[in-house]
């Protein structure tokens, strides 16, 4: 992949590959590295160093002889005022295909879902598989409330065998709304990993609830996904192992408080020849794509975005400039693309065949020519090759193992894509003997690696707890931590002791206090110790234990089990 212009000067990672980069003229080139395997969505975040306005680029079309030229333009309108109440039905799939990492995503999701909620807001939560469990109506958000569902959150399992996405939905939108709220929304998280969609998606529609979808995994099924969002005036947006699923949750909560613009559409400022369907609803602070194709190049006009508001009035949202040329065929066949997903069966194959996209309506054939020497000579046999399973599908395996990683908010892990780190920021060996000195990982070229010491992990803790930080925060408060792949197989290990990513974070800076070269900085251990009220004591040991074995090995001389042993009695824990 080639990231050219603006965004060529802004952070780039990748959540879900290693990749090697490389600076080119006007850009930057990013390359699967060795070993990186396609057996998941490749999932690529640049943030700009500064917000880009609109904008609409155009490039000619060589296929299509009656509109030589395709806009594309990208507008955002800004966000309309927030309802100050919300009633939110929170629903998690808990089937069987959502083990590991992809219910670690949904559980990460729904606390960030909390988090979003006021005292004003209603909330419920239900889970489902072949079954529905409502684990609370809808009920006020009190404290206690909230702080029962955090418990009840961090108890849910991928336990309920298949997939029974209708049933579900049908059995939250039949729960009782209070008096004193005006209607009520769904926010789901889910792999989407159903089949016959179609009698689910016109169901949610009549329903007269709008539906909200996080779809969560390595290969989430964004069609049925996304289309179920737009059906009912909702919205979709998709999160892979190793993003921040809080973030993503509060996304959605900003997108359900808001009354959001109805019945948009483009003025291309020049005639069209088609033009691409816009959603239903367009939310403040989304970025909305639309393409067109028109008779010639566009000079400099301008494309708006019109829309009704929650007054009524139709108003200009966005807009922009059709002045930037993009060379070559892509947008062309992005366009294509676009115009395939609501095209009628006729259209959709000729407009797949004439650009020469795979999709349904499409079969790819390959054709290897051998050498004369290389010919066989008897007849051909017909192989059948399985589809590989998505990366980590069903608990198969755990995309957290996966380097490069660094410190984030799904079980203490977000990967940390190769030369995104700050140019002033100290670089480390991976040869120093003394793990306070550096932890890094071999995902990237030395000099492009940040330090990331377990004093950083102690003393973002310290800071973290000291000035009232919460625990479950910690985790956040440390994404940017980098860490080197042992310290992430003991985070991982600890996860599945089910401890929460800042439980794990708690543990492991008491731990590393307590082997520090010398003695332990009692301050530490003073403002550590009053939050493990909550961390069962077997547990703990175990966690402790893991500790031990998992990073002895890799610490200096000096880093003895005897060590571990004082901080247990420390804790007031027994020694195993």
């Amino acid at each position: 992949m080639t990231i050219a212009g603006a965004l060529a000067g802004g952070i780039v990672e990748c959540p879900t590959h290693r990749f090697i980069r490389e600076a080119i003229d006007g850009g930057l080139r990013l390359d699967l590295a060795p070993g990186a395997w396609l057996d998941r969505d490749v999932v690529i975040v640049v943030k700009p160093r500064e917000p880009l306005p609109s904008l609409v680029i155009q490039a000619r079309d060589t296929v299509a002889g009656a509109a030589p030229v395709v806009l594309m333009a990208a507008l955002q309108p800004p966000p309309s005022t927030p309802r100050k109440s919300i009633a939110v039905k929170l629903l998690v799939d808990c089937s069987g295909s959502m083990g590991g990492d992809s219910i670690a995503s949904a559980r990460a999701a729904l606390h960030g879902a909390l988090a979003g909620l006021t005292e004003h807001d209603h909330v419920s939560i239900s889970r489902f598989g072949s079954t529905v469990e409502h684990v609370l109506t809808l009920t006020a958000c009190t404290p206690k409330t909230l702080r029962r569902l955090n418990a009840a959150i961090d108890a849910i399992d991928a336990d309920l065998g298949g997939t029974e996405m209708e049933a579900a939905l049908k059995a939250v939108f039949g729960l009782r709304v209070p008096r004193d709220c005006a209607g009520a929304d769904v926010l789901m998280v889910t792999d989407g990993e159903i089949w016959q969609a179609e009698e689910m998606i016109a169901a949610a529609r009549s329903s007269g609830h709008r539906v909200f979808a996080i779809g969560v995994g390595s290969s989430p099924a964004e069609d049925v996904l996304r289309s179920l969002a737009e059906a009912t005036g909702g919205a979709c947006e998709f999160a892979t192992p190793g993003e921040a699923l809080e973030a993503a949750a509060g996304r959605m909560l900003v997108r359900i408080r808001q009354q959001p613009w109805r019945d948009a559409r483009v003025d291309w400022g020049c005639e069209t020849l088609w033009q691409t369907a816009l959603p239903a609803s367009v939310f403040g602070g989304d970025t909305v794509i639309a393409f067109a194709g028109v008779p010639a190049l566009a000079a400099a006009s301008t494309v708006r975005l019109l829309a009704v508001g929650a007054q009524g009035a139709a108003t200009e949202v966005a807009r922009g400039e059709a002045d930037a040329p993009c060379p070559g065929d892509t947008l062309p066949r992005m366009a294509a693309a676009r115009r395939i997903a609501t095209a009628d069966e006729g259209q959709a194959l000729e407009l797949a065949v004439a650009y020469q996209l795979m999709s349904r309506h499409t079969n790819c054939i390959l054709v290897h020519e051998r050498a004369a020497a290389d010919k066989v000579t008897e007849e051909a046999e017909l192989h059948r090759v399985s589809s590989m399973l998505a990366a980590g599908w069903g608990a198969t395996a755990s995309l957290m193992m996966s380097p490069p990683m660094s410190l984030g908010s799904l079980a203490g892990l977000s990967t940390l894509c190769a030369g995104s780190a700050p140019a002033d920021m100290d670089v480390c060996s991976l040869a120093s003997e003394d793990p306070f000195e550096a932890l890094s990982f071999a995902s990237a070229p030395l000099e492009e690696q940040p330090r990331a010491s377990l004093d950083a992990i102690v003393e973002a803790a310290f800071e973290h707890l000291s000035h009232g930080g919460s625990v479950r925060g910690l985790a956040a408060r440390c994404e940017a931590l980098a860490l080197n792949a042992d310290v992430r197989l003991a985070l991982d290990q600890a996860a599945v002791l089910g401890l929460g990513a800042g439980e794990a974070l708690l543990l492991l800076a008491l731990w590393a206090n307590s082997h520090r070269p010398g003695t332990a900085d009692a301050a530490v251990t003073a403002a550590l110790l009053p939050h493990l009220d909550t961390i069962d004591a077997a547990v703990m040991t175990e966690c402790l234990q893991l500790f031990d074995r998992v990073l002895g090995p890799t610490a200096r001389e000096s880093w003895t089990r005897s060590r571990a042993r004082r901080l247990r009695r420390a804790l007031g824990r027994p020694s195993p």
